[in-house]
C-alpha cells in the first residue's frame, strides 16, 4: 500500500502576529514563545509518503459441520519519504499483527462471527493518517479490537 500523507493545521490563534499580544507574559513565558513551541510539536507541513508492505500467513480450521476457526499472523513493513524526524519523536518502522476469528454457519447463508485483532504497534502501516510527529508516541502501544457480527450472502 502506498500513500500520500498532506496535513494541514489553520487556526486564528497560531497565525498571530500581534507584537504587544505576541509580547505578553503569562509564567515567564511569552504568548510568541508559547505558539512557537506549540508550532514545533504539530505534524510537519510539506507532503510526504509512506508505503507498507504486508505479509499474512493464516489458517483455515473447519470445527464440525458449523463451526470454523480462523487465525492470521502479520507483519508489516513500513517506510516514509519526505518525512522529517523530530528530536525526541520516536520512529516505528514495523508492526506485528495477530488475528483470529471464529465463525457459526447456523443456516444456509447466515453465518455469525466473533473476531480478535492484536496489533503490536497501535495502527502503524493500516492507516498512514494516523502516524505523524504528534501521534508518533502513542505507537509505543499495542493495540486490540474485539468485534462480533452477523453476516447473510445472497
Amino acid at each position: 500500500m502506498h500513500s500520500e500523507v498532506d496535513t494541514d493545521t489553520r487556526s486564528a490563534f497560531l497565525d498571530l502576529n500581534d507584537p504587544f499580544l505576541l509580547g505578553i507574559q503569562y509564567n515567564g513565558e511569552t504568548l510568541g514563545t508559547t505558539i512557537s513551541r506549540l508550532k514545533a510539536t504539530f505534524p510537519q507541513e510539506a507532503p510526504w509518503s509512506e508505503a507498507a508492505l504486508r505479509y499474512d500467513f493464516g489458517l483455515n480450521l473447519a470445527v464440525g459441520e458449523r463451526w470454523l476457526l480462523t487465525g492470521e499472523v502479520g507483519f508489516l513493513k513500513v517506510s516514509r519519504r519526505g518525512f522529517e524526524l523530530y528530536d525526541g519523536v520516536p520512529n516505528y518502522e514495523s508492526n506485528a499483527l495477530l488475528n483470529a476469528s471464529l465463525w457459526y454457519n447456523p443456516i444456509g447463508e447466515l453465518a455469525l462471527y466473533g473476531r480478535a485483532e492484536l496489533s503490536q504497534h497501535y495502527l502503524l502501516g493500516l492507516d498512514p493518517m494516523v502516524y505523524n510527529q504528534r501521534t508518533a508516541k502513542f505507537f509505543e502501544h499495542p493495540y486490540a479490537q474485539i468485534s462480533a457480527g452477523i453476516l447473510y450472502t445472497f
